[in-house]
């Protein structure tokens, strides 16, 4: 599944458990688990639905307390602790002849949110076994899971070769699997919401080969992950041997060196002001990958006050995709765009265009 898709699943579970109520039953919830590659976004999707307002909606609902706009987390990552820590210590009772679990650390005891269960399949067999008990009945022995807190989990496949044990029977059945695959147009959108550099987009809707290219024998791979640090490495302006050298160690030599040609397209770039000035007349490059830059050099730059004549100029190539690429990143990066005039016009005037912008 779509990155997309898995949180738009995740989103209509976690909406349905907090709809249950007091009088629902264990196998009522649902409990996601998201199964795919390192460095694929599993955690970027929690992250963005904290804050969803359908998912928020349905909690301010069914708890009239909750007065917020985000829930909150706990990222709990089940590999990183003994079993003992997640069942909770063993310690002497008041009486002296018996003994309690402490409530683990991760345990709220009130609020409202998610905990994220995340590197399962790194985990122990007798951790995973612990972690049934959470998932199954919402409890961790004698301590239980709030109402307003939902379990949300994820790990990585066996064949990423990443540490990863095949989950127990009876932990699977418990799990609403999801498998997720990395997809373009998902990591795209991801980035220029979250202003990551625009030559890594135009780069990849170019060259999409990279958006996940993944061998666990290599000490370093091209990953949605891993690309998004590279932007920020682009953004530390070095020169051009050590950025090489940074984004080797980065994304991996091969997908460096596909990055570095790209951005060498950027010095065959029309002038921005002469774009402006004359959209009619200013020359259109022919080359596809110079395109994809002048796309993503556009859009990161468009406004409400220069969309006329940019949009007039970058409808002067024949292929729309290159306008839409443009206009996916840029109202992305800028939601008021939608408030030009001129782009409400390229879309009503448009039709096909809105399909490729979905």
């Amino acid at each position: 599944m779509r990155l997309s898709n898995v949180k738009n699943a995740i989103q209509a579970m976690l909406i349905h458990n907090y709809n249950l109520g007091d009088t629902a039953n264990k196998q009522d919830y649902l409990i996601p688990y998201m199964n795919g590659g390192v460095g694929i976004g599993k955690t970027s999707v929690v992250y963005q639905l904290l804050s969803d307002e359908l998912i928020v909606k349905s909690v301010k609902k069914m708890f009239p307390d909750f007065k917020g706009d985000e829930l909150g987390l706990i990222n709990f990552s089940l590999a990183q602790y003994d079993p003992s820590e997640i069942a909770g210590w063993l310690v002497a009772s008041k009486d002296g002849e018996t003994m309690k679990r402490l409530r683990p650390s991760f345990m709220p005891l009130d609020g409202y949110g998610i905990i994220f269960v995340d590197e399962v399949a790194q985990a122990t067999l007798m951790s995973m076994n612990i972690l049934g008990q959470l998932v199954d009945e919402r409890r961790l022995g004698e301590h239980y899971l709030p109402k307003g807190w939902m379990v949300v989990s994820a790990g990585n496949r066996l064949s990423d070769r990443a540490g990863s044990n095949k989950l127990p029977s009876q932990l699977r059945d418990r799990f609403t699997y999801l498998d997720v695959e990395a997809n373009t147009d998902d990591v795209l959108e991801y980035y220029a919401k979250n202003g990551v550099d625009h030559r890594i987009n135009s780069w990849l809707k170019f060259d999409d080969q990279f958006i996940h290219k993944f061998d666990a024998s290599q000490d370093n791979n091209s990953t949605p992950r891993s690309i998004e640090r590279a932007g920020v490495i682009l953004g530390l302006k070095l020169d051009n041997l050590t950025l090489r050298g940074c984004l080797d160690g980065q994304i991996g030599a091969v997908a460096s060196a596909s990055l570095m040609a790209h951005i060498k397209l950027h010095d065959k770039l029309p002038d921005f002001d002469k774009i402006i000035s004359d959209p009619m007349n200013t020359a259109v490059p022919e080359d596809r990958g110079v395109l994809y830059a002048l796309c993503g050099s556009l859009g990161v730059q468009m406004t409400k006050d220069n969309a006329d004549p940019i949009l007039q100029y970058i409808q002067r190539i024949p292929e729309q995709e290159f306008m839409a690429f443009m206009l996916k990143d840029a109202i992305s990066r800028n939601k008021t765009l939608v408030q030009s005039p001129a782009v409400r016009q390229v879309l009503g005037s448009k039709g096909s265009l809105k399909d490729l912008l979905l």
